[in-house]
């Protein structure tokens, strides 16, 4: 009788004491780049894109570079947009600069400023109670402006965002 009452009492206490300390962590997010769909344009008028950099918020004044995108085999297709993640390391939109991207077939010009992305940490409940051994999650943009207008991303391709950009 002894050895079950020292039992009960004795594998509760072992029990809690293995149970690992929850600590809420504050984990990194990694800016992504921004990926653009074209809507409306066809892969050959999508032959050639240029694409040019300026310093962020400074009106397009202090040039940065400039890549020429020729014969992108990066789209998917979705209904009649074509989406671009524009590879080449030149071209992968992020925040801090502005951009201009040009259409030459057709003329159309596009300038991409205010590159929003949300908070820089998400929380998350470990188990283990260490935070020092979180990965890193990609942060997507969730607004761009588009000449002047308000562009909010599109899910049409999946779980990454795409901003649509209209011939």
């Amino acid at each position: 009788m002894k050895s079950l009452l020292y039992a009960t009492l004795f594998i509760p206490v072992l029990f809690f004491s293995c149970k690992q300390k929850e600590q809420q962590c504050a984990v990194p997010k990694v800016k992504s780049s921004v990926n653009i769909a074209f809507v409306g344009f066809t892969k050959a008028q999508l032959n050639k894109l240029w694409v040019s950099s300026y310093l962020a918020n400074n009106n397009f004044q202090n040039f940065r570079g400039s890549d020429t995108i020729i014969s992108p085999d990066t789209y998917l297709t979705h209904d009649t947009a074509f989406a671009s993640t524009l590879l080449q390391p030149f071209a992968q939109l992020k925040a801090n600069s502005d951009y201009e991207l040009i259409i030459p077939s057709v003329h159309a010009s596009y300038r991409i400023t205010n590159i929003q992305y949300g908070t820089d940490t998400m929380a998350i409940w470990n188990t283990t109670g260490d935070c020092g051994t979180q990965s890193s999650y990609p942060q997507y943009a969730e607004s761009i402006m588009v000449n002047g207008f308000k562009v909010l991303p599109s899910y049409d391709f999946g779980s990454t965002p795409y901003f649509f950009l209209h011939q």
